[in-house]
């Protein structure tokens, strides 16, 4: 039985997972901020998969409270196989971009806090020498643009890390796997005019499971979202800075 712990339990995009994890017999550790939700999905997990599941409430607001969380998981649970780390918020960029304060705080919830939590687990990975390290950052984070660049960068600070500590693992067999999706109709989306390019998170998680079980990469949910992203990055400049994307 492999232990996972999920951190951002009750986001649109983990819930679909758990429930595959929970199938497959995943002895599941859920963290989020919402206690109700949780306990629900604790319930409803236990009816229909007969699943193994411990649930903490916990707000990651400031570097303390993401440093307490290593030890708070090892003293209810002697080993851990994957550390999935699946929460963030989009944020309104002008209001942001207004007020430091409001800035210093997104940047913190969507890129520091998880580098944070990462970092006091990779000890504990390293003398294991095995284990997964998966987090959902987003396509945004592989180029800057002008409607949404403040979450990008924060995306685009996470991804250069796991890339690094991607290689950094590689000897003490760990996998670090960088989930990047597009476009998925979740509440950070709410009131988003949707298009054909947005995917539910349902039609995306099998994939993400799948690559967080044996990838080693970035992955693109959906895949079609590395050629969109591609094409963007070899336009040239003169004529991406004209687009109102």
């Amino acid at each position: 039985m492999k232990n996972i712990f999920i951190i951002g339990a009750n986001s649109s995009i983990a819930l679909p997972c758990i429930k595959i994890w929970a199938k497959k017999k995943y002895r599941l550790y859920l963290l989020g901020r919402n206690g109700q939700k949780l306990n629900i999905l604790k319930k409803e997990l236990e009816r229909d998969y007969n699943a193994n599941v411990e649930i903490v409430v916990k707000d990651l607001k400031n570097q303390k409270s993401c440093e307490e969380l290593k030890d708070e998981y090892f003293k209810k649970n002697s080993l851990l196989d994957v550390l999935f780390i699946c929460y963030g918020v989009l944020g309104n960029q002008e209001k942001l971009l207004s007020n430091n304060d409001s800035l210093s705080d997104h940047l913190f919830i969507n890129s520091i806090s998880k580098i944070i939590i990462i970092n006091s687990f990779v000890e504990y990975f390293k003398k294991q020498k095995n284990g997964t390290i998966a987090v959902i950052t987003s396509v945004a984070g592989d180029i800057g643009k002008s409607s949404n660049f403040v979450y990008g960068s924060s995306n685009a600070m996470l991804t250069n890390y796991l890339s690094g500590l991607r290689q950094d693992l590689f000897d003490f067999n760990i996998k670090v796997v960088n989930a990047k999706p597009g476009l998925i109709e979740t509440p950070m989306t709410y009131g988003f005019k949707k298009n054909i390019l947005y995917s539910n998170p349902k039609k995306i998680c099998t994939k993400l499971v799948n690559s967080i079980e044996k990838s080693n990469s970035d992955i693109y949910l959906p895949f079609f979202w590395r050629y969109i992203i591609l094409v963007i990055k070899i336009m040239p400049k003169f004529l991406f800075n004209r687009l109102k994307i």
